[in-house]
């Protein structure tokens, strides 16, 4: 997951929210798309997957879907929500059209006693149960585990760093929301997007597996070139793992 914490200062931020307020698309949220990718690096800051064209998969009627970059409200605008913050852009986070569409929709839980607030000022006592990579410290909810699912592909997946409480509960929820964690157990009931994203853990992985080995050994120089070449700065991964906030079970 990619920390956004550094959005509302982009040198970009202002200019964009200027057009926004100026602009009277419906829709205006999406302006904010190309600088919420400058911070994500063309990412989605949930799956990571990239955002730049080149991710499909197959839909229910066999054509080829494109994921796609989407601008999704954190809490939902959907009347009985919030649609007072339907134009609020602190509410705003880039994500594919995936972790958007069909895995978050519509849904927003909160933590018990779950009292939904209904005005800007009554939401800061919420609790949500959804991890915002605009505000939240992820190295405080999440570790890193490298796995091999009952398929027998090795994944690199999520998993809560506590093991109780409101941030355990917050973690597990946003794992099994977004299906980028405890593959085996979270199944989506979209098989195609269920298979994409096993590629998409399959494929971190892949990227991370030899710069893990290299850090296990000590093989500094090893771990530099892995760095280096698999780009691996681009990745929100890639702070939990230094932080040694990871565990190997492949």
């Amino acid at each position: 997951m990619i920390s956004m914490k550094d959005l509302y200062e982009h040198s970009d931020y202002e200019n964009t929210k200027k057009e926004f307020l100026a602009s009277n698309n419906a829709k205006r949220w999406s302006i904010f798309k190309p600088v919420h990718l400058k911070v994500t690096k063309n990412k989605c800051p949930i799956c990571e997957c990239r955002l730049d064209g080149s991710l499909t998969r197959p839909s229910n009627n066999s054509q080829s879907i494109s994921i796609e970059a989407t601008i999704d409200h954190y809490r939902p605008k959907k009347n009985g929500l919030y649609p007072f913050l339907k134009y609020e852009d602190k509410n705003y986070i880039v994500m594919c059209s995936d972790c958007n569409n069909l895995y978050k929709g519509c849904e927003f839980p909160l933590f018990p006693p779950a009292i939904r607030g209904t005005c800007s000022e009554s939401i800061k006592k919420e609790q949500p149960l959804i991890v915002n990579p605009l505000t939240d410290n992820l190295s405080e909810l999440f570790n890193v585990r490298f796995v091999m699912s009952q398929t027998g592909r090795n994944l690199l997946e999520l998993t809560p760093r506590n093991n109780n409480g409101y941030e355990y509960e917050k973690a597990l929820k946003t794992i099994k929301m977004f299906g980028i964690g405890h593959y085996d157990e979270f199944l989506h009931s979209n098989n195609n997007a269920k298979l994409l994203r096993l590629e998409i853990l399959s494929s971190h992985y892949q990227k991370f597996k030899n710069f893990i080995r290299a850090l296990k050994t000590g093989d500094k120089e090893m771990a530099l070139l892995e760095y280096k070449n698999n780009n691996l700065s681009e990745f929100g991964l890639i702070n939990l793992i230094k932080k040694q906030q990871f565990s190997d079970f492949t």
